[in-house]
């Protein structure tokens, strides 16, 4: 898609049994998390998981930035699991850690979607002129 950025895939390495709430958001006493682009996903992986979210992209009308959640199994087939239509924005969450990855500063991520959205923008249904 013209304008579309398929960021790398991230893969959330802990020794938590459950990637929760607790373990994804950290603070005291929760399990360590660390988010890797993984190295060793067959080529036909990642290019199944990029197709895949792109068409998710495209077929829901998105607009800003998403997050489509997969899970690989032993074979490398990827799965989707879910799309985040609003991922988390914290530094350390996993679309600035991506973005790192692919060379975007969280300063040039924030001032894109801010300057996408102000572009887009439309009057609230309720402002008249």
């Amino acid at each position: 898609t013209s304008g579309t950025t398929i960021l790398p895939s991230l893969e959330f390495v802990t020794e938590s049994a459950y990637y929760d709430e607790t373990t994804k958001l950290g603070g005291e006493g929760a399990p360590k998390v660390e988010y890797v682009v993984p190295e060793d996903f067959p080529a036909h992986t990642v290019k199944a998981m990029t197709d895949g979210a792109e068409r998710v992209y495209e077929f829901l009308s998105c607009r800003g930035a998403i997050r489509v959640d997969f899970v690989v199994d032993e074979t490398g087939t990827a799965f989707a699991l879910e799309v985040n239509t609003t991922p988390g924005l914290q530094e350390h969450s996993n679309l600035p850690v991506s973005c790192a990855h692919a060379g975007i500063s969280y300063a040039e991520l924030l001032t894109g979607l801010l300057a996408q959205a102000l572009a887009e923008a439309r009057p609230a249904p309720w402002v008249t002129s």
